[in-house]
């Protein structure tokens, strides 16, 4: 039995060991644009980087919270029939990566 954390790929080339975090909203197909992301806290965690792809430029934001409010100006730039995809990572103080989420995916109904 291993007592290593499970394993993840951090830029598609580098194998490292965390804990995987939790999506809480949003998720699917939703009636409108969201207002806020939000995920659950990670063990070791001192920030959080967001990172949502589908919109240009890509989205990156960091916080010390386990939500996020979306700006008015990146929600501009959502579409209603497009899809998003979202994810969180988290760091330790000291800069590590300590976690990160699957890949959810959004899309705002028409």
């Amino acid at each position: 039995i291993s007592t290593l954390p499970p394993a993840f790929t951090d830029s598609g080339n580098r194998i490292v060991r965390g804990g995987a975090l939790e999506i809480v909203e949003p998720s699917g197909l939703l009636a409108k644009i969201p207002e806020r992301l939000v995920w659950r806290p990670a063990a070791g965690a001192a920030e959080y980087m967001i990172i949502v792809e589908g919109i240009d430029p890509v989205w990156t934001a960091q916080t010390r919270d386990t939500e996020i409010k979306i700006p008015a100006e990146v929600a501009g730039r959502m579409a209603p029939g497009r899809l998003y995809v979202w994810r969180v990572k988290a760091f330790s103080a000291e800069g590590t990566l300590v976690a990160a989420s699957p890949a959810v995916t959004i899309s705002i109904a028409r």
